[in-house]
C-alpha cells in the first residue's frame, strides 16, 4: 500500500495535545490551543452514535467506542493498518477483545489513553459536539477482557484497576485516566486508579523503585513517578516516598551520564576521548533496567519520556502558594526555586537545608523512614521547636534569607526480597532511602541485550562528607503545569 503524506496516527496525535498545552503555557501563544483543538476535533471526524461501518473513527459498538489497534487514518477519514509485526489475537478493524491485541500488546493504551488525554486537556473531559464520546471510550477500556482474569480470586479486576498486561502502557493509561476522573469529578474512577497503582506497588520492591516482573522500561519508571506525584496531589494517598525511591534508585541509574562508562560500552578505554564528540550526543539518554543492570542500548521512547519523569519529580520537590505564603517541601532532593532552595546531604548525612526567599511559612513532609521524634530543627543555626502534625513539620514567621536546617539519623539496614522472575533472594542494603548495595550481582540475563552494572555505590556506604562544588544554578521564573 502506498504511503500517503497526510496520514496520521490516533495515539500520537492525541499525545501531542499535551505537548501543545506545554507550549501554550510556555509562550502564551493562543495558536497552540487552536492547534490542540484541531487535533482533538480530528479524533471524532465521522463519529456518530449507533452501529457504524468504516470509514468512521472511532468505531461504535453497542455502548462503546474504539479506534482499531495499529491503525492510522488520512485527511479523508480512510483507515490504514500498519501490520507492524504480526498482531496477535487481533484482525483490524475488529473491536479488540483482549488487552494483548495488536503488535504492542496494549489495546487499552492504544485506544483510550491519547483520545481521553486530548478530550480532557482541551474540553475537560466532555467534548462539546460529542459529549458521550469519552464515556464510550472509557467503557471500552473497562471491558473485562482488557484486565487480568481474577475469577479465581473472587473479584472482577476491571472494577479495581488490576492489570497483568503491558505495565508501561497501563501506567501511562492510568495517568490520563486520573486526569479524566478529576475533570469529571468521578470518585469511583479516582479510586480505581489508586487501586491500580497500589496493585503495581505490591509487585517487586517498591522501596528501591523496582516494580517490573521482568525488564523495567525507562518509560515505566517515569510514568510511575508521574502517577505517584499526581495521586499525591489529588489527595488519594501519600506516595512521595515511592517517588523518592524511584528517583534515587531507578531513574538516575537508567540514565547514561558517565562518559567513562559510555566509552567502555563503545569498546574504548575509559580515558579514550577520541569518540566523545559522538558519545556526548547520547549523554543523558535513558534505557531499560533489571534489578542490578541496564541495557547497553538506548531506546527512543525511553529517552523521550525521561524528561517527563524528571520534570514531575523536580516539580514535586517544593511548591509555593503565593496567597498564603506557604512553601511546601515534599521531597528531600535538591532544587533551586524563586521561593525556597532545597539542599540535601542525603545519603552521606541526614541533613537538609531550606533557604527561604519568599515564603512566610514552610510545610515540610518528613519521609516515612525518618523517626520524626529525632529530627532536630534549626533556624539560622539556632535550635527551634517546629510545630508538628502527623509526619509534617511547620515552620512559621519566616523572612527572606532565613535558613532552616533539619538534622536526623540515617538508619542503615539490609533486607531480603525474593523476585521469582530472577530466581534470586536479593540482599539489599539501604542508607536511609538510598540503595547502597545489592546482591547477588546479575551478570546479565540470557536472551536479552548486553547489560551494564548499576547501583555501584560503595562510595555511599560509609562516607559522611559531601563533595561540594561551586556552580552557577538556573532558577526558573515560571513553573509549567503537569500535563
Amino acid at each position: 500500500m502506498d504511503e500517503l503524506p497526510d496520514r496520521t496516527s490516533v495515539a500520537k496525535n492525541s499525545l501531542s495535545v499535551a505537548a501543545m498545552f506545554t507550549c501554550l503555557d510556555h509562550t502564551g501563544n493562543s495558536g497552540w490551543r487552536k492547534a490542540a483543538e484541531l487535533l482533538a476535533n480530528g479524533l471524532i471526524r465521522n463519529y456518530a452514535p449507533g452501529e457504524g461501518v468504516l470509514p468512521r473513527h472511532p468505531v461504535v459498538v453497542e455502548d462503546r467506542a474504539y479506534y482499531p489497534v495499529e491503525c492510522t487514518f488520512d485527511s479523508r477519514g480512510r483507515w490504514y493498518f500498519s501490520n507492524r509485526g504480526k498482531p496477535q489475537n487481533y484482525k483490524p478493524p475488529e473491536e479488540p477483545a483482549i488487552d494483548a491485541s495488536g503488535a504492542e500488546g496494549a489495546a487499552r493504551w492504544y485506544v483510550s489513553t491519547g483520545p481521553m488525554l486530548a478530550i480532557t486537556q482541551v474540553y475537560q473531559g466532555v467534548h462539546p459536539r460529542m459529549p458521550d464520546l469519552a464515556k464510550r471510550i472509557l467503557r471500552f477500556s473497562l471491558k473485562p477482557g482488557m484486565w487480568k482474569n481474577t475469577d479465581a480470586e473472587g473479584y472482577p479486576a476491571n472494577e479495581h484497576g488490576v492489570s497483568d498486561g503491558h505495565f508501561t502502557c497501563h501506567t501511562h493509561y492510568l495517568i490520563y485516566l486520573l486526569d479524566y476522573a478529576i475533570a469529571t469529578h468521578d470518585d469511583w474512577l479516582k479510586q480505581f486508579v489508586r487501586e491500580g497503582y497500589d496493585y503495581q506497588r505490591a509487585g517487586g520492591v517498591s522501596r528501591m523503585g523496582w516494580y517490573w516482573p521482568g525488564a523495567q522500561e525507562g518509560d515505566f519508571t517515569v510514568f510511575q513517578i508521574a502517577l505517584g506525584v499526581r495521586l499525591s496531589d489529588a489527595g488519594l494517598g501519600d506516595y512521595w516516598d515511592d517517588v523518592d525511591a524511584l528517583v534515587r534508585n531507578r531513574l538516575v541509574e537508567q540514565q547514561y551520564v558517565d562518559l567513562r562508562a559510555m566509552r567502555q560500552i563503545a569498546g574504548l578505554k575509559p580515558d579514550d576521548m577520541s569518540r566523545d564528540a559522538l558519545l556526548t550526543k547520547y549523554q543523558g539518554g535513558f534505557t531499560v533496567s533489571w534489578p542490578t543492570t541496564i541495557d547497553k542500548f538506548m531506546y527512543g521512547s525511553n529517552i523521550a519520556s525521561g524528561t517527563f519523569g524528571l520534570y514531575h519529580a523536580w516539580h514535586g520537590i517544593t511548591r509555593f502558594d503565593k496567597a498564603s505564603g506557604v512553601a511546601t517541601v515534599n521531597l528531600f532532593l535538591n532544587r533551586t526555586s524563586p521561593w525556597m532552595n532545597v539542599a540535601s546531604w542525603l545519603p552521606y548525612q541526614g541533613k537538609v537545608e531550606l533557604t527561604n526567599k519568599q515564603a512566610t511559612r514552610a510545610d515540610v513532609r518528613i519521609p516515612g523512614w525518618v523517626d520524626i521524634n529525632q529530627v532536630k530543627c534549626f533556624k539560622n543555626n539556632a535550635p527551634i521547636h517546629a510545630a508538628r502534625h502527623n509526619h509534617r513539620l511547620f515552620i512559621h514567621n519566616l523572612a527572606p534569607g532565613d535558613v532552616i536546617r533539619l538534622e536526623f539519623p540515617q538508619p542503615v539496614s539490609t533486607d531480603h526480597y525474593y523476585l521469582p522472575t530472577f530466581s534470586h533472594n536479593y540482599a539489599i542494603t539501604w542508607r536511609g532511602s538510598t540503595v547502597v548495595d545489592i546482591g547477588p550481582r546479575d551478570g546479565g540475563f540470557p536472551g536479552y541485550p548486553p547489560q551494564w552494572p548499576i547501583l555501584q555505590r560503595d562510595h555511599m556506604k560509609t562516607a559522611n562528607t559531601v563533595e561540594v562544588r561551586r556552580v552557577k544554578r538556573f532558577v526558573s521564573d515560571k513553573v509549567l503545569p503537569l500535563y
